[in-house]
């Protein structure tokens, strides 16, 4: 994130000697991006983060794609939970739906605590569909519910530990206004998510910062919408095992101490939440591209929040967007939350995935477009990722694929 943050227990200066609440000196760790010209920041641990006990070898879960499957669009409906008694996680168990050169996109359904992981290549932004959790993470905890976008950059270690019912603390100064999240009473057991890993930072775009690293009045949220550790966990004692993804491949390595020994923190690198119903949307005379509603970018793609707002209001206005053709990759829609009986007869409810390959036009159903002429507001919540590169189905996901959804229209 491009501000600086400084929590817990630090010294005034960097790189000096300087000794924690137990009198021993503290262990300074810069993780840095763009090797020492990027954000970064500076964790001060109780134990040197580097001391390795063992390391293993972890196949984690497959990237292999099927280059082969037909150009045509496709639909994943929404996973059933897992049977009762089955233990899955969000680490472990995820599953990659489609996947790129620098961008991949995962669902997990998780009934259990994820192990320890780090991703040493990419950064990751969790989308919560339903279900509350608590994220470990060295840099402090981050208490999530439904409709929250949660930031992991690549290198920091984290594990996700389902909550039910918990879910993320109320602002100390509510907004009387603010909509209510998507979902929001969903926090019954599983947890889901909907995961995009990318070779790169993902943030807000570059039109919404200042060359200060602030927030610009044109964003659609600023710095008050989000949320940050705010204590690290300061764990004391055992070795821990931290599976560590690295591309397509894993290790699990074993730390002689605890990787959240952290006991404070400073810099612009560093995990964070953004809930989409904090999100303004814009509202136009004519229908406006997607990119007006961006929130993030990211290598391979942008991150789009369609939320509820007024529609379009010039007398002849099409309320629905136009027919149309993606010819520099992939667009994947994410059906969160609202009103879909529109597209009932596609199969699509809430909690699908559609993607649409390059080249092929896609759009609303048949008759949408009259239908809505004198609707004004739209109740529905959905995330789109505007890819700039081509997608292939995952081969783990292509059992969960409905086929004949290229032929709704």
């Amino acid at each position: 994130m491009p501000h600086y943050r400084n929590v817990g227990r630090y010294p005034p200066k960097r790189h000096i000697h300087w000794c924690g609440p137990k009198g021993l000196p503290l262990v300074e760790e810069l993780l840095g991006d763009d090797g020492f010209d990027g954000e970064s920041s500076l964790l001060y641990h109780s134990y040197d983060p580097a001391g390795v006990q063992a390391i293993a070898p972890w196949e984690p879960p497959s990237t292999a794609t099927c280059s082969s499957a037909p150009h045509a669009a496709v639909h994943f409906p929404r996973r059933p939970a897992p049977e009762d008694g089955t233990t899955t996680d969000a680490v472990r168990h995820r599953v990659m739906l489609v996947g790129g050169a620098s961008l991949r996109v995962w669902r997990a359904v998780a009934t259990g605590a994820s192990p320890l992981y780090r991703n040493a290549t990419a950064d990751e932004c969790a989308y919560v569909e339903s279900g509350t959790a608590r994220l470990h993470t060295s840099m402090g905890n981050l208490d999530v519910g439904p409709g929250d976008l949660v930031v992991v950059p690549a290198g920091v270690v984290h594990a996700w530990h389902p909550s039910p019912g918990e879910g993320p603390e109320p602002a100390p100064a509510a907004d009387p206004g603010r909509r209510t999240p998507p979902a929001a009473g969903d926090t019954a057991p599983p947890l889901r998510l909907t995961l995009f890993e990318a070779a790169g930072r993902i943030g807000p775009p570059a039109r919404y910062v200042s060359p200060h690293g602030l927030l610009l009045e044109a964003s659609p949220y600023c710095e008050r919408d989000l949320r940050y550790p705010h204590a690290p966990e300061a764990v004391e004692g055992t070795a821990a095992t931290v599976l560590t993804r690295h591309g397509s491949h894993g290790t699990a390595i074993t730390y002689r101490h605890h990787p959240f020994d952290v006991v404070g923190w400073t810099g612009t690198l560093y995990p964070y939440v953004l809930n989409i119903a904090d999100c303004e949307p814009v509202n136009a005379r004519l229908h406006a591209p997607p990119p007006v509603h961006q929130v993030f970018s990211m290598p391979g793609g942008d991150l789009i929040a369609f939320t509820p707002r007024l529609l379009e209001y010039h007398p002849l206005a099409v309320k629905v967007p136009y027919q149309h053709v993606n010819l520099g990759g992939d667009e994947l829609l994410l059906f969160a939350d609202g009103d879909f009986s529109s597209r009932t007869e596609s199969g699509v409810r809430k909690g699908s995935v559609a993607v649409f390959p390059p080249g092929i036009p896609h759009g609303p159903p048949p008759g949408l477009s009259e239908a809505t002429r004198d609707h004004r507001e739209t109740a529905e919540w959905t995330l789109l990722l505007d890819g700039h590169e081509r997608l292939e189905p995952g081969l783990d996901a292509l059992p969960m694929l409905d086929p004949g959804y290229p032929l709704t229209w």
